[in-house]
Protein backbone atom coordinates (compact mmCIF):
# COMPACT_ATOMS: atom_id res chain seq x y z
CA UNK A 1 0.00 0.00 0.00
CA UNK A 2 1.52 3.21 -1.03
CA UNK A 3 0.42 6.95 -0.86
CA UNK A 4 -2.39 6.84 -3.50
CA UNK A 5 -3.92 3.32 -2.41
CA UNK A 6 -4.26 5.47 0.74
CA UNK A 7 -5.40 8.91 -0.27
CA UNK A 8 -8.06 7.18 -3.15
CA UNK A 9 -9.57 5.02 -0.12
CA UNK A 10 -10.22 7.97 1.95
CA UNK A 11 -12.39 9.97 -1.07
CA UNK A 12 -16.37 10.04 -1.09
CA UNK A 13 -18.36 10.33 -3.97
CA UNK A 14 -18.38 14.23 -3.90
CA UNK A 15 -14.47 13.74 -3.67
CA UNK A 16 -14.32 11.15 -6.99
CA UNK A 17 -16.52 13.56 -8.78
CA UNK A 18 -14.70 16.57 -8.67
CA UNK A 19 -11.09 14.41 -8.80
CA UNK A 20 -12.47 13.27 -12.21
CA UNK A 21 -13.33 16.82 -13.28
CA UNK A 22 -10.30 17.76 -12.81
CA UNK A 23 -8.35 14.89 -14.46
CA UNK A 24 -10.75 16.19 -17.30
CA UNK A 25 -12.60 12.56 -17.23
CA UNK A 26 -16.07 13.02 -18.35
CA UNK A 27 -17.70 10.26 -16.06
CA UNK A 28 -21.14 10.85 -14.42
CA UNK A 29 -22.36 7.42 -13.67
CA UNK A 30 -20.85 4.29 -12.01
CA UNK A 31 -20.38 3.59 -8.19
CA UNK A 32 -17.49 4.92 -5.58
CA UNK A 33 -15.50 1.71 -6.14
CA UNK A 34 -15.51 2.34 -10.00
CA UNK A 35 -14.38 6.10 -9.80
CA UNK A 36 -11.46 4.78 -7.20
CA UNK A 37 -10.60 2.22 -9.48
CA UNK A 38 -10.59 4.80 -12.34
CA UNK A 39 -8.58 7.71 -10.37
CA UNK A 40 -6.20 5.28 -9.40
CA UNK A 41 -5.24 4.50 -12.78
CA UNK A 42 -5.07 7.46 -13.56
CA UNK A 43 -2.70 8.94 -10.78
CA UNK A 44 -0.31 5.76 -11.77
CA UNK A 45 -0.31 6.49 -15.33
CA UNK A 46 -0.92 10.23 -15.62
CA UNK A 47 -3.88 10.58 -17.68
CA UNK A 48 -3.97 13.90 -19.57
CA UNK A 49 -1.51 15.48 -16.77
CA UNK A 50 2.08 15.47 -17.95
CA UNK A 51 3.65 15.79 -14.30
CA UNK A 52 3.04 13.77 -11.18
CA UNK A 53 -0.45 13.98 -11.04
CA UNK A 54 -0.79 12.66 -7.19
CA UNK A 55 1.19 16.19 -6.80
CA UNK A 56 -1.69 18.04 -8.74
CA UNK A 57 -4.56 16.62 -7.29
CA UNK A 58 -3.01 17.22 -3.85
CA UNK A 59 -2.69 21.01 -4.49
CA UNK A 60 -7.17 21.41 -4.83
CA UNK A 61 -7.42 20.75 -1.54
CA UNK A 62 -4.36 22.59 -0.16
CA UNK A 63 -5.08 24.54 3.17
CA UNK A 64 -3.02 27.77 3.37
CA UNK A 65 -4.11 28.12 7.76
CA UNK A 66 -1.27 24.87 8.13
CA UNK A 67 1.61 26.46 6.56
CA UNK A 68 2.43 28.03 9.76
CA UNK A 69 3.17 24.27 11.45
CA UNK A 70 5.96 22.72 11.98
CA UNK A 71 6.31 18.92 11.81
CA UNK A 72 5.37 17.95 14.87
CA UNK A 73 2.68 20.46 14.91
CA UNK A 74 0.94 19.39 11.98
CA UNK A 75 1.58 15.54 12.60
CA UNK A 76 -1.14 16.30 15.89
CA UNK A 77 -2.87 18.44 14.18
CA UNK A 78 -3.47 15.51 11.22
CA UNK A 79 -3.96 13.37 14.24
CA UNK A 80 -6.52 15.25 15.94
CA UNK A 81 -10.52 15.24 15.52
CA UNK A 82 -11.35 18.57 13.73
CA UNK A 83 -13.39 19.43 11.05
CA UNK A 84 -10.81 18.77 8.40
CA UNK A 85 -12.17 15.81 5.80
CA UNK A 86 -9.71 12.59 5.75
CA UNK A 87 -8.84 12.90 2.33
CA UNK A 88 -8.18 16.76 2.41
CA UNK A 89 -6.04 15.96 5.57
CA UNK A 90 -3.85 13.50 3.81
CA UNK A 91 -3.38 15.70 0.79
CA UNK A 92 -2.12 18.15 2.83
CA UNK A 93 0.53 15.94 4.32
CA UNK A 94 1.59 15.33 0.68
CA UNK A 95 2.10 18.74 0.13
CA UNK A 96 3.51 20.19 3.44
CA UNK A 97 5.60 17.14 4.64
CA UNK A 98 6.12 14.12 2.41
CA UNK A 99 9.22 13.09 4.18
CA UNK A 100 7.03 12.81 6.93
CA UNK A 101 4.23 10.85 5.44
CA UNK A 102 6.81 8.11 3.92
CA UNK A 103 8.31 7.52 7.36
CA UNK A 104 4.53 7.28 8.44
CA UNK A 105 3.17 4.89 5.90
CA UNK A 106 4.14 1.51 7.51
CA UNK A 107 2.46 3.01 11.10
CA UNK A 108 -0.59 4.13 8.48
CA UNK A 109 -0.50 0.79 6.77
CA UNK A 110 -0.71 -1.20 10.12
CA UNK A 111 -3.70 1.11 11.35
CA UNK A 112 -5.48 0.59 8.08
CA UNK A 113 -4.99 -3.26 8.34
CA UNK A 114 -6.14 -3.32 12.12
CA UNK A 115 -9.34 -1.27 11.10
CA UNK A 116 -8.51 1.87 13.00
CA UNK A 117 -8.34 5.33 12.23
CA UNK A 118 -5.44 5.86 9.42
CA UNK A 119 -4.28 8.59 11.50
CA UNK A 120 -3.93 7.34 14.62
CA UNK A 121 -0.32 8.82 15.60
CA UNK A 122 1.65 8.88 19.04
CA UNK A 123 1.48 12.25 21.12
CA UNK A 124 4.71 14.21 19.70
CA UNK A 125 4.89 16.96 22.28
CA UNK A 126 7.52 16.80 25.08
CA UNK A 127 7.10 20.42 26.78
CA UNK A 128 4.31 21.99 27.52
CA UNK A 129 5.74 24.97 25.82
CA UNK A 130 5.76 22.85 22.71
CA UNK A 131 1.81 22.18 23.29
CA UNK A 132 1.05 25.75 23.84
CA UNK A 133 2.75 27.23 20.75
CA UNK A 134 0.72 25.07 19.01
CA UNK A 135 -2.86 25.97 20.36
CA UNK A 136 -1.85 29.40 19.93
CA UNK A 137 -1.02 28.31 16.55
CA UNK A 138 -4.21 26.44 15.91
CA UNK A 139 -7.25 28.82 17.35
CA UNK A 140 -10.09 26.55 16.21
CA UNK A 141 -12.38 28.18 18.93
CA UNK A 142 -11.68 32.10 19.31
CA UNK A 143 -11.89 33.88 22.17
CA UNK A 144 -14.86 35.70 21.48
CA UNK A 145 -16.94 32.85 21.61
CA UNK A 146 -18.12 32.37 25.21
CA UNK A 147 -19.35 29.08 26.56
CA UNK A 148 -21.83 29.66 29.67
CA UNK A 149 -20.16 27.53 32.43
CA UNK A 150 -23.65 25.99 33.38
CA UNK A 151 -23.98 24.44 30.50
CA UNK A 152 -20.68 22.53 30.95
CA UNK A 153 -21.51 22.40 34.81
CA UNK A 154 -24.70 20.48 34.05
CA UNK A 155 -23.99 18.12 31.06
CA UNK A 156 -20.91 16.81 33.07
CA UNK A 157 -23.06 16.42 36.11
CA UNK A 158 -25.97 14.51 34.90
CA UNK A 159 -23.32 12.52 32.66
CA UNK A 160 -21.92 11.09 36.12
CA UNK A 161 -25.08 10.70 37.98
CA UNK A 162 -26.32 8.81 35.30
CA UNK A 163 -23.60 6.82 34.76
CA UNK A 164 -22.47 7.66 31.26
CA UNK A 165 -18.99 7.93 32.30
CA UNK A 166 -16.91 7.55 35.47
CA UNK A 167 -16.46 10.10 37.93
CA UNK A 168 -12.54 10.98 38.53
CA UNK A 169 -11.45 9.62 42.17
CA UNK A 170 -10.79 11.96 44.22
CA UNK A 171 -7.43 11.75 45.18
CA UNK A 172 -6.86 11.71 41.26
CA UNK A 173 -8.50 15.39 40.79
CA UNK A 174 -5.91 16.48 43.97
CA UNK A 175 -2.79 15.22 41.59
CA UNK A 176 -4.34 17.20 38.51
CA UNK A 177 -4.34 20.40 40.63
CA UNK A 178 -0.68 20.17 40.09
CA UNK A 179 -0.85 19.29 36.78
CA UNK A 180 0.62 21.17 33.88
CA UNK A 181 -0.98 21.35 30.61
CA UNK A 182 1.09 18.73 28.97
CA UNK A 183 0.88 16.56 32.07
CA UNK A 184 -2.58 16.36 32.15
CA UNK A 185 -2.38 14.79 27.95
CA UNK A 186 0.01 12.69 29.29
CA UNK A 187 -2.35 11.27 31.63
CA UNK A 188 -4.83 11.05 29.29
CA UNK A 189 -2.72 8.73 27.31
CA UNK A 190 -3.07 6.15 29.54
CA UNK A 191 -6.93 5.57 28.66
CA UNK A 192 -8.24 5.28 32.30
CA UNK A 193 -9.95 8.56 31.74
CA UNK A 194 -11.95 10.12 28.72
CA UNK A 195 -9.75 13.24 27.46
CA UNK A 196 -12.46 15.64 28.03
CA UNK A 197 -13.23 14.32 31.39
CA UNK A 198 -9.65 15.16 32.23
CA UNK A 199 -10.36 18.70 30.57
CA UNK A 200 -12.86 19.86 32.73
CA UNK A 201 -11.04 18.67 35.86
CA UNK A 202 -7.74 20.71 34.91
CA UNK A 203 -10.11 23.65 34.18
CA UNK A 204 -11.52 23.06 37.40
CA UNK A 205 -8.72 22.92 39.11
CA UNK A 206 -6.82 25.90 37.90
CA UNK A 207 -7.26 29.68 37.97
CA UNK A 208 -4.87 31.07 35.68
CA UNK A 209 -5.65 29.25 32.49
CA UNK A 210 -5.47 31.38 29.19
CA UNK A 211 -8.90 32.64 28.05
CA UNK A 212 -8.25 31.62 24.62
CA UNK A 213 -7.46 28.16 25.72
CA UNK A 214 -10.14 27.99 27.86
CA UNK A 215 -12.74 28.44 25.54
CA UNK A 216 -10.93 25.76 23.52
CA UNK A 217 -10.88 23.23 26.32
CA UNK A 218 -14.80 23.89 26.97
CA UNK A 219 -16.08 23.68 23.31
CA UNK A 220 -13.69 20.49 22.92
CA UNK A 221 -15.39 19.22 26.38
CA UNK A 222 -19.19 19.80 25.24
CA UNK A 223 -18.16 18.30 21.65
CA UNK A 224 -17.70 14.80 23.07
CA UNK A 225 -20.37 14.95 25.48
CA UNK A 226 -22.38 15.19 22.63
CA UNK A 227 -21.19 12.26 21.14
CA UNK A 228 -21.95 10.32 24.03
CA UNK A 229 -25.16 11.67 25.85
CA UNK A 230 -28.91 12.66 24.19
CA UNK A 231 -29.21 16.20 24.13
CA UNK A 232 -32.88 16.98 24.55
CA UNK A 233 -33.61 17.60 27.75
CA UNK A 234 -30.22 18.88 29.15
CA UNK A 235 -30.22 22.64 28.25
CA UNK A 236 -32.38 25.15 30.87
CA UNK A 237 -32.41 28.42 30.93
CA UNK A 238 -31.24 30.15 34.33
CA UNK A 239 -34.43 31.13 35.77
CA UNK A 240 -35.66 34.73 36.79
CA UNK A 241 -35.64 33.91 40.77
CA UNK A 242 -32.29 33.00 40.14
CA UNK A 243 -31.13 35.82 38.55
CA UNK A 244 -33.07 38.28 40.86
CA UNK A 245 -31.24 36.39 44.31
CA UNK A 246 -28.20 37.21 42.53
CA UNK A 247 -29.34 40.89 42.45
CA UNK A 248 -30.26 41.19 45.75
CA UNK A 249 -27.24 39.95 46.81
CA UNK A 250 -25.51 42.48 44.78
CA UNK A 251 -27.41 45.07 46.05
CA UNK A 252 -26.94 44.22 49.45
CA UNK A 253 -23.08 44.11 49.05
CA UNK A 254 -23.19 47.76 47.49
CA UNK A 255 -25.23 48.55 50.66
CA UNK A 256 -22.44 47.87 52.83
CA UNK A 257 -20.22 49.13 50.69
CA UNK A 258 -20.97 52.23 50.92
CA UNK A 259 -22.31 52.58 54.22
CA UNK A 260 -18.27 51.96 55.26
CA UNK A 261 -17.10 53.89 52.76
CA UNK A 262 -19.03 56.96 54.66
CA UNK A 263 -17.30 55.83 57.82
CA UNK A 264 -14.29 55.69 56.51
CA UNK A 265 -14.81 58.86 54.34
CA UNK A 266 -15.97 61.04 57.54
CA UNK A 267 -12.55 59.18 59.73
CA UNK A 268 -10.09 60.12 57.06
CA UNK A 269 -11.74 63.34 56.65
CA UNK A 270 -11.29 63.76 60.10
CA UNK A 271 -7.08 62.57 60.14
CA UNK A 272 -6.72 64.98 56.68
CA UNK A 273 -7.71 67.71 58.84
CA UNK A 274 -5.86 67.23 61.36
CA UNK A 275 -2.99 66.27 59.60
CA UNK A 276 -2.81 69.89 58.00
CA UNK A 277 -3.68 71.79 61.27
CA UNK A 278 -0.69 69.73 62.68
CA UNK A 279 1.18 70.55 59.23
CA UNK A 280 0.79 74.36 59.56
CA UNK A 281 2.37 74.38 63.11
CA UNK A 282 4.97 72.86 62.04
CA UNK A 283 8.49 74.65 61.66
CA UNK A 284 9.99 74.38 58.42
CA UNK A 285 12.98 73.38 60.17
CA UNK A 286 11.08 69.90 60.60
CA UNK A 287 11.09 69.43 56.72
CA UNK A 288 11.38 65.48 56.74
CA UNK A 289 8.37 64.82 59.27
CA UNK A 290 6.34 67.80 57.04
CA UNK A 291 7.25 64.73 53.95
CA UNK A 292 5.67 62.21 56.07
CA UNK A 293 2.80 63.53 56.78
CA UNK A 294 2.15 64.69 53.44
CA UNK A 295 2.91 61.23 52.42
CA UNK A 296 0.14 59.69 54.76
CA UNK A 297 -2.89 62.24 53.52
CA UNK A 298 -1.79 60.78 49.96
CA UNK A 299 -2.43 57.80 51.22
CA UNK A 300 -5.99 58.50 53.20
CA UNK A 301 -6.83 59.90 49.74
CA UNK A 302 -5.51 57.03 47.50
CA UNK A 303 -7.77 54.47 50.16
CA UNK A 304 -11.02 56.38 49.89
CA UNK A 305 -10.77 56.70 45.92
CA UNK A 306 -10.45 52.95 45.87
CA UNK A 307 -13.65 52.36 48.23
CA UNK A 308 -15.21 54.73 45.98
CA UNK A 309 -14.61 53.16 42.93
CA UNK A 310 -14.90 49.20 44.02
CA UNK A 311 -18.27 51.07 45.20
CA UNK A 312 -19.13 52.53 41.54
CA UNK A 313 -17.33 48.85 40.25
CA UNK A 314 -20.70 47.11 42.40
CA UNK A 315 -23.23 49.45 41.28
CA UNK A 316 -21.92 49.26 37.43
CA UNK A 317 -22.29 45.29 38.05
CA UNK A 318 -25.80 45.95 39.36
CA UNK A 319 -26.19 48.00 36.15
CA UNK A 320 -25.25 45.17 33.84
CA UNK A 321 -27.18 42.51 35.68
CA UNK A 322 -30.53 43.96 34.83
CA UNK A 323 -29.49 45.43 31.34
CA UNK A 324 -29.26 41.63 31.14
CA UNK A 325 -32.01 40.27 32.41
CA UNK A 326 -34.61 43.06 30.27
CA UNK A 327 -32.84 41.12 27.23
CA UNK A 328 -33.05 37.62 28.64
CA UNK A 329 -36.75 37.53 29.69
CA UNK A 330 -38.30 39.94 27.35
CA UNK A 331 -39.75 38.10 24.42
CA UNK A 332 -37.14 37.70 22.08
CA UNK A 333 -37.33 40.09 19.32
CA UNK A 334 -36.40 39.08 15.50
CA UNK A 335 -33.27 38.20 14.86
CA UNK A 336 -31.89 39.35 10.92
CA UNK A 337 -29.86 36.28 10.84
CA UNK A 338 -26.47 36.51 9.02
CA UNK A 339 -26.34 33.34 6.75
CA UNK A 340 -27.80 30.43 6.25
CA UNK A 341 -27.17 26.13 6.55
CA UNK A 342 -29.50 23.92 4.62
CA UNK A 343 -29.07 20.63 5.92
CA UNK A 344 -30.25 16.80 5.91
CA UNK A 345 -33.64 16.63 7.91
CA UNK A 346 -32.40 14.13 10.29
CA UNK A 347 -29.41 16.97 11.69
CA UNK A 348 -31.93 19.74 11.87
CA UNK A 349 -33.77 17.54 13.71
CA UNK A 350 -31.35 17.29 16.51
CA UNK A 351 -29.21 20.51 16.03
CA UNK A 352 -30.75 21.23 19.56
CA UNK A 353 -27.30 23.21 21.11
CA UNK A 354 -26.46 24.69 17.70
CA UNK A 355 -30.13 26.33 17.99
CA UNK A 356 -29.53 27.27 21.37
CA UNK A 357 -25.76 28.83 21.17
CA UNK A 358 -25.95 30.53 17.62
CA UNK A 359 -29.82 32.14 17.67
CA UNK A 360 -28.93 34.70 14.96
CA UNK A 361 -27.97 31.64 12.41
CA UNK A 362 -30.44 30.70 10.36
CA UNK A 363 -31.14 26.34 10.16
CA UNK A 364 -33.32 24.93 7.73
CA UNK A 365 -34.11 21.63 6.72
CA UNK A 366 -33.94 20.85 2.90
CA UNK A 367 -37.34 19.31 2.81
CA UNK A 368 -38.60 23.07 3.49
CA UNK A 369 -35.90 26.04 3.11
CA UNK A 370 -36.93 27.99 -0.08
CA UNK A 371 -39.73 30.22 1.00
CA UNK A 372 -37.06 30.77 4.04
CA UNK A 373 -34.08 32.24 2.56
CA UNK A 374 -35.52 35.83 1.31
CA UNK A 375 -32.75 38.36 2.44
CA UNK A 376 -30.17 36.07 3.23
CA UNK A 377 -26.58 36.90 2.01
CA UNK A 378 -24.76 33.37 2.01
CA UNK A 379 -26.25 29.60 2.02
CA UNK A 380 -23.98 26.59 3.20
CA UNK A 381 -25.52 23.34 1.95
CA UNK A 382 -24.25 20.15 3.80
CA UNK A 383 -23.28 17.04 1.45
CA UNK A 384 -24.03 14.34 3.73
CA UNK A 385 -27.38 12.98 3.50
CA UNK A 386 -28.34 15.26 0.53
CA UNK A 387 -28.83 14.13 -2.61
CA UNK A 388 -27.06 15.44 -5.39
CA UNK A 389 -30.25 16.51 -7.72
CA UNK A 390 -31.16 18.23 -4.60
CA UNK A 391 -28.01 20.05 -3.99
CA UNK A 392 -28.14 21.27 -7.48
CA UNK A 393 -31.59 22.78 -6.99
CA UNK A 394 -30.21 24.87 -3.98
CA UNK A 395 -27.27 25.82 -5.83
CA UNK A 396 -29.39 26.86 -9.13
CA UNK A 397 -31.95 28.63 -7.02
CA UNK A 398 -28.80 31.00 -5.77
CA UNK A 399 -27.08 31.13 -9.17
CA UNK A 400 -30.79 32.77 -9.81
CA UNK A 401 -31.08 34.73 -7.00
CA UNK A 402 -27.20 36.16 -6.96
CA UNK A 403 -27.19 34.60 -3.44
CA UNK A 404 -23.39 33.31 -2.63
CA UNK A 405 -23.56 29.63 -2.03
CA UNK A 406 -20.84 26.83 -0.37
CA UNK A 407 -21.02 22.78 -0.18
CA UNK A 408 -19.46 21.98 2.78
CA UNK A 409 -18.89 18.58 5.04
CA UNK A 410 -20.86 18.41 8.16
CA UNK A 411 -20.59 14.25 9.78
CA UNK A 412 -22.71 15.66 12.63
CA UNK A 413 -23.66 18.35 15.26
CA UNK A 414 -20.24 19.00 16.73
CA UNK A 415 -18.46 19.90 13.34
CA UNK A 416 -21.56 21.92 12.64
CA UNK A 417 -20.84 24.02 16.02
CA UNK A 418 -17.11 23.84 15.02
CA UNK A 419 -17.69 25.20 11.53
CA UNK A 420 -20.34 27.98 12.55
CA UNK A 421 -17.45 29.40 15.05
CA UNK A 422 -15.18 29.39 12.28
CA UNK A 423 -17.07 31.92 9.81
CA UNK A 424 -18.91 33.65 12.63
CA UNK A 425 -15.50 34.64 14.21
CA UNK A 426 -13.62 34.66 10.63
CA UNK A 427 -10.35 33.41 12.36
CA UNK A 428 -9.56 32.19 8.40
CA UNK A 429 -11.03 30.25 5.40
CA UNK A 430 -12.13 26.71 5.74
CA UNK A 431 -10.95 25.61 2.38
CA UNK A 432 -12.71 22.24 0.31
CA UNK A 433 -10.97 22.42 -2.51
CA UNK A 434 -13.61 22.14 -5.17
CA UNK A 435 -16.23 22.29 -2.93
CA UNK A 436 -16.39 26.13 -2.92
Amino acid sequence: MDEIDVFVSLLDDIDADNILRFLKQNMKTGSLDFKKARIRILLRSGGKQRINPMFNVARIYKTDLLSNLNEKEFTWFIASDNIMGDAQKFANFILYYPKKLRDLMPSIEDNINKNISWNTFEFPFETEEELKNYEQKIPIFPPALKVKKFLIQRLINQAFKDGKIEDIPYDLVEKIKEYSLLDMYRESCKKEYPLFVLEYAYISTHESIPKDLEAQLEIDIISRLMDIYPMDNLIKQETEDDKDKEIEMLKERIKSLDSKAKQVDNKYKSDIKALKQQLNNKDKKHKVEVEKLSSKIMQFSKECDDISNRSKEYSDRLEKMEMYLSEVFQEEAEITPLFAFILNDELFNTAHITKYIFKEILLLPVSNWKSQVNGIKKIYIQREGISSKKIESVKSYCKEHLIPDCIVSIQDEKVLIELIAIIKYRIGDVKYGLYN
